[in-house]
């Protein structure tokens, strides 16, 4: 990321976030070079499979990503993550371009070269 021409490469559009969206899978310093204007979680709902002890996504990556991303078509949504720091489950409302399978269910994304989207939000 230091490096100014691999820097460049790094520049997204999309972003599937890492280790669905561990409280390390996308700190600030990531995502100043990788701007991404939308981002994709895949993780189980709180009460499923190994969810239920790791707890995905983490509310501190929700909030890192959500300054950087564009607005998702439709109406505000609202999603849950774990705030670590209170030991418990909370609900963000937001337009943010952030999807996560355990809200949004499957994520298939489209594009034309050109632009990127959701499939059915057109």
């Amino acid at each position: 990321m230091n490096d100014p021409e691999t820097a460049a490469l790094l520049d997204v559009d999309f972003l599937k976030v890492g280790h669905h969206g561990s409280h390390s899978s996308s700190d600030t310093t990531f995502l100043n070079v990788v701007t991404p204007t939308i981002a994709a979680i895949s993780c189980g709902a709180e009460t499923v499979g190994t969810n239920v002890s790791h707890k995905h996504p983490r509310m501190v990556t929700v909030n890192n990503l959500i300054p950087y991303l564009g607005q998702r078509n439709g109406m505000e949504t609202s999603l849950e993550a774990y705030n670590r720091s209170l030991g418990k489950w909370e609900v963000v409302s937001s337009k943010a371009a952030l999807y996560i399978t355990n809200n949004d269910g499957d994520l298939i994304f489209l594009s034309d070269g050109s632009e990127i989207w959701r499939r059915g939000d057109r």
